[in-house]
């Protein structure tokens, strides 16, 4: 850099000088990196952009390269941007991009629980920025963080933080209720060998699904033939129900009651027969201390089970022998009551009624 001068000699000999000024521009350029966001659940890439020179040269995490002025960035780390200016000359500069991918803490408030005297319950959820629930009685889509609850069973909240990264978290509501009451359970013939009326009587009804009335041509296997819905409210209820195909010699009638929870469970057992069947007899009924039961034909041997009213296999005898076509069957450690006697032999199944 400097005045330089040059001296020109004419063909008579003359001269004559000029001068000229050469600069030296060695002013490195200025780099600027806009560009603020970070990388979130929802930001899964970021822009960083380069502006102050005329070439970009871009280096980071993972072997990152770009050579534009504009990076778009999928990892957090330290980015270095090289600037060239139009003279040739470079700078640098760095920008960080940071991960926040943390969910926010959702957090659920409030314990109490249904009952057969509070119907309704509140759950509150705080730490998010809006809330979705989901559970049996939960609202549908986007919510307050505050919900009102009615069935039993598992509430899940959904959320998100400034992030938008997806927080959750559960509670679990009850129910407390006074066992069902179920007073009374009958079958009845309306039309002998035709149409009978299966009638049943219950109380503390509360958290019912429903009644599935079943039947059995054997007493062993049963099938629903019916369902109704269970009424859920204060007081004694009565149902009744209809079969209008009860023309089997033999047929049993049970109930079972589903709660809303899954949970079930059966009455005892009704039969119905609309002609006199003697091929079985069972003596002394009621029994003490042994129940004698009188075959119609020759087995070698007899499989036995003792099913009280709740349908419980109180005992249970294999290959009982048999003399003169009749067994004999221990019951004096049964508790006083009705029971149910299972009996098979052979592919053939019987079921018999008495008391103890």
């Amino acid at each position: 850099a400097g005045t330089y001068t040059v001296t020109v000699t004419g063909a008579d000999g003359c001269t004559a000088t000029a001068n000229t000024q050469v600069l030296y521009e060695n002013v490195a350029p200025i780099p600027v990196i806009s560009g603020t966001q970070s990388l979130t659940c929802f930001y899964t890439s970021v822009i960083r952009t380069a502006s102050g020179g005329v070439s970009y040269v871009w280096s980071g995490p993972n072997s990152y390269n770009a050579n534009t002025a504009q990076a778009t960035i999928t990892a957090p780390g330290t980015y270095t941007v090289t600037v060239t200016g139009a003279n040739g000359c470079t700078a640098t500069a760095t920008t960080e991009v940071i991960l926040d991918n943390i969910p926010v803490t959702v957090t659920i408030s409030g314990t109490e629980n249904l009952s057969t005297t509070v119907l309704s319950v509140t759950r509150t959820a705080t730490g998010g920025n809006f809330y979705a629930w989901t559970g049996p009685s939960a609202p549908t889509g986007f919510s307050p963080p505050t919900i009102t609850i009615t069935l039993p069973g598992l509430y899940t909240v959904y959320t998100r933080g400034d992030n938008s990264c997806l927080a959750t978290a559960t509670t679990l509501v009850t129910m407390t209720t006074l066992p069902l009451d179920l007073i009374s359970f009958n079958a009845a013939w309306l039309q002998t060998g035709k149409t009978a009326k299966i009638d049943f009587k219950t109380d503390n009804e509360i958290g019912v699904c429903c009644y599935d009335i079943q039947k059995s041509a054997d007493g062993f296997s049963f099938y629903t033939i019916g369902t109704l819905p269970a009424k859920n409210t204060g007081g004694t209820q009565w149902y009744s129900f209809i079969d209008n195909n009860a023309t089997a010699k033999k047929q049993f009638y049970r109930l079972k009651t589903k709660d809303i929870d899954g949970s079930f469970k059966y009455s005892n057992i009704q039969q119905l027969q609309h002609n006199k069947i003697t091929e079985i007899i069972v003596f002394p009924n009621p029994a003490s201390d042994i129940l004698q039961v009188k075959l119609n034909k020759n087995y070698y041997s007899i499989n036995v089970q003792i099913v009280n009213v709740n349908g419980q296999v109180v005992k249970q005898y294999s290959k009982l022998s048999i003399q003169n076509q009749t067994i004999q069957i221990p019951v004096n450690e049964l508790a006083s009551g009705n029971y149910w006697l299972h009996l098979q032999c052979d592919g053939e199944k019987q079921v018999l009624q008495f008391v103890k």
